[in-house]
């Protein structure tokens, strides 16, 4: 597996992203067969898609803990702004 830097059906240079390298660094295997479009295995594709649901779970609570924080927040600036308020 060499990389010239050229597709084999073009004399124009290939653009290789910064993700692309990290992945190629990561597992030269893995970035070789998607770069070809090898099919993944049903245990592979399994195992994607339950951490894709596990992601979008965390991804969900993490919004609600960022809201119940700013909501926190602001109650706090409101108490600490009230006390001043009430000593002046």
């Amino acid at each position: 597996m060499s990389f010239t830097g050229l597709e084999p059906s073009s004399s124009q240079p290939r653009y290789v992203s910064a993700s692309e390298i990290s992945q190629y660094e990561f597992c030269n295997v893995a970035w070789y067969y998607q770069k070809e479009k090898y099919p993944r295995s049903k245990f592979s594709s399994k195992r994607m898609a339950t951490g894709r649901d596990r992601h979008r779970k965390l991804e969900k609570s993490y919004i609600s803990l960022t809201i119940l924080v700013r909501i926190m927040v602001a109650a706090l600036v409101i108490v600490v702004s009230a006390i001043l308020f009430l000593t002046v």
